[in-house]
Formats: structure tokens, C-alpha cells, sequence
């Protein structure tokens, strides 16, 4: 049965956010961009955390707040050009911000945390410097999310938004590309979240995190007889 977060832990990014002079955006800026073209690169650093903070999840709030900016100004981009009036584009901010990447990364985090603990954790716990690894962070799994939803920034809502007028268009290349980015945004979210939890030596069997891949494989060769990833999303945003 895992324990339940430490709420000790939390305070450490709280006192950084409000501190400016703590963040350190140049290590963000780095992770964002290994993150797009080599991850595991990224995933690597865990071993160093842990050797001189003891944990794995991140005490810097930089990353995150890099993530919530890049989405609120696609927010106030996508509100500016499908939208009228400041309380729409006000409406999009908290939607994209706070339903799509908070409120989501809140609930997939815990999915995370409670399968890791209670499914994929080995019956002989690794140590690292003499520390042992039997409980992982609630946080570290929220950082994973993070990570993940960095390609789904990129694909849905920079690469989408310049694509639009030709994605939205009546023919089958239009829904071939437009689903194609999503297939592949959604496969690479799992690929990056398996990265992080099959980077910690106390788990095993954290292949079947990739699981999703085949189905939402099976529904992206589905929908290319005639179903619109691009229109039906738009249409739940703008009505």
C-alpha cells in the first residue's frame, strides 16, 4: 500500500517559485530541448539527483513554469484568432492551462504513482548511496507528465495552430496529416513517460506503460475512413 505524498515536500518548490533568484531557467531551457530530440538523455540526471538531493522529482519550478507560458501564450494565440473578446480568450488560457495540463497531469501523476508502487515495483528495493528506493514520489511522477506533455505542446498546440486552415480542409490528405499528428504526439507521450519510470532501478515490467501505444494505433488507422482528430477538437473548443 503506498504512502501518501509528503507534504514536507511540497514547500521546497514553493519557497523557489517565489524566489526568482533560485530559478535556474538555463537547466529548463536544456531539458526542453533534449527532451524534443534525445530524452533519455534527460533521464539520465535522475542518478545525480538523487546522489546529492535524495530525490527524484524535481525542487525547481523552472520547468513548469517554462511549460505554463508556452501554453498560455498558445492559449491567447489560439483566442486571438478563433475567438472574440478578452473573457474567451480568458476562457482558453484556463482551459488549456488548467484542464489540459494541470487538472490531466494531476490525475495521470496519481495513475502513475499508485501503479508504480503497487504493480511495478521490485520485490528487492534498489539503494543508491545507502538510501532506499521503496516509495517513489508523488512528485517525480507529476515531472514525468511534464516531460510527456512537452511533444503534446509542440504537436497540438504551436504545430496545429500554424497547420490549421490546411488541416481543416475536405480531402483525405488534410485528415491523413492531421490524424497522423496526433497518432504520433499521443505514442510519443507514452514513449516519454516510459523513459522516465523505466529510468528508476526499483521498478520492473514498466514496458506496459506502452500498452496504450497499439490502440490508439488501431483507432488512428480507424479513423482515417472519414473521422477528423483536427475538426472534432476544434469543435469542442469553439463550438
Amino acid at each position: 500500500m503506498p504512502i501518501l505524498p509528503d507534504p514536507t515536500e511540497i514547500p521546497v518548490v514553493l519557497k523557489r517559485l517565489v524566489k526568482p533568484p533560485t530559478l535556474d531557467f538555463e537547466t529548463a531551457l536544456w531539458e526542453i530541448f533534449y527532451l524534443l530530440f534525445a530524452p533519455r538523455r534527460v533521464y539520465k540526471q535522475l542518478y545525480y539527483r538523487k546522489q546529492t538531493k535524495n530525490r527524484w522529482s524535481r525542487d525547481d519550478p523552472s520547468f513548469v513554469i517554462l511549460l505554463v507560458f508556452f501554453l498560455t501564450v498558445s492559449a491567447v494565440a489560439w483566442g486571438l484568432a478563433y475567438t472574440s473578446g478578452a473573457v474567451a480568450i480568458l476562457r482558453m488560457v484556463l482551459y488549456m492551462v488548467v484542464i489540459d495540463f494541470l487538472a490531466t497531469g494531476f490525475a495521470i501523476a496519481t495513475v502513475g504513482w499508485l501503479l508504480a508502487n503497487r504493480l511495478f515495483k521490485k520485490s528487492s528495493p534498489a539503494t543508491i548511496g545507502g538510501v532506499s528506493d521503496e516509495e517513489l514520489e508523488w512528485a517525480f511522477c507529476f515531472d514525468i507528465h511534464c516531460n510527456s506533455f512537452l511533444i503534446i505542446w509542440v504537436s497540438l498546440y504551436l504545430v496545429q495552430f500554424v497547420l490549421l486552415p490546411v488541416l481543416t480542409l475536405d480531402n483525405w490528405l488534410s485528415l491523413f496529416l492531421g490524424n497522423t499528428m496526433y497518432f504520433g504526439a499521443l505514442s510519443y507521450y507514452f514513449v516519454i513517460t516510459f523513459y522516465g519510470y523505466n529510468a528508476l532501478p526499483f521498478l520492473e515490467h514498466t514496458e506496459m506503460i506502452l500498452f496504450p501505444i497499439p490502440v490508439v494505433a488501431a483507432l488512428y488507422l480507424c479513423s482515417l475512413f472519414g473521422f477528423s482528430m483536427v475538426k472534432h477538437m476544434s469543435s469542442l473548443y469553439f463550438n
